[in-house]
């Protein structure tokens, strides 16, 4: 779709529409839309839960199929990336904050979406960011003796290898 000379990114009904309600009732929130189309919020860590129950209670986003992290080591930071759904309207958006690497701590958003519970034990298990308030804050993937998280760019496995088995035939 073209308007004037800018071309307009594919967005659909649902999210064009959510898009408008929050720039008309979040003044302050300052959502992004991508090339692709997709709409992301960036807000503090202070700030993560009130905007993930004003999304969820306001503007219907009711699934959180993935919450994720990505390391941006030379920055000295994270990058929470909340991928929310309204499964009525097939609204998307994703909801961003930054942590840095000395601090990697945040609220955590299982009392708002219970898919969190299992997205922040993954993240918990292989970068290391603690989740406060989280019900159940444990690894789910590596053993609770193992060292570091393995995710995480500068992680080094100190662990002596094993030797390879090859069958032979």
């Amino acid at each position: 779709m073209v308007e004037g000379d800018k071309a307009q990114p594919a967005m659909n009904d649902g999210t064009r529409q959510v898009l408008e309600a929050i720039r008309r009732d979040h003044p302050d929130w300052q959502p992004e839309v991508t090339r692709w189309g997709e709409v992301q919020l960036r807000v503090g860590r202070e700030d993560l839960q009130a905007v993930a129950r004003a999304l969820r209670d306001d503007h219907g986003f009711n699934y959180c199929p993935s919450e994720t992290v990505v390391d941006y080591v030379k920055e000295g930071r994270f990058e929470l990336d909340v991928r929310l759904f309204n499964l009525d309207t097939g609204a998307k958006l994703v909801l961003k904050s930054d942590l840095p690497r000395d601090d990697a701590t945040c609220p955590t958003l299982a009392g708002v979406w219970a898919t969190c519970k299992w997205h922040e034990r993954e993240i918990w298990d292989m970068f290391g960011v603690r989740f406060e308030g989280h019900p159940d804050l444990r690894r789910v993937f590596l053993s609770e003796s193992f060292q570091g998280y393995p995710l995480r760019k500068d992680f080094v496995d100190a662990r002596k290898p094993r030797p390879r088995l090859v069958r032979q035939r």
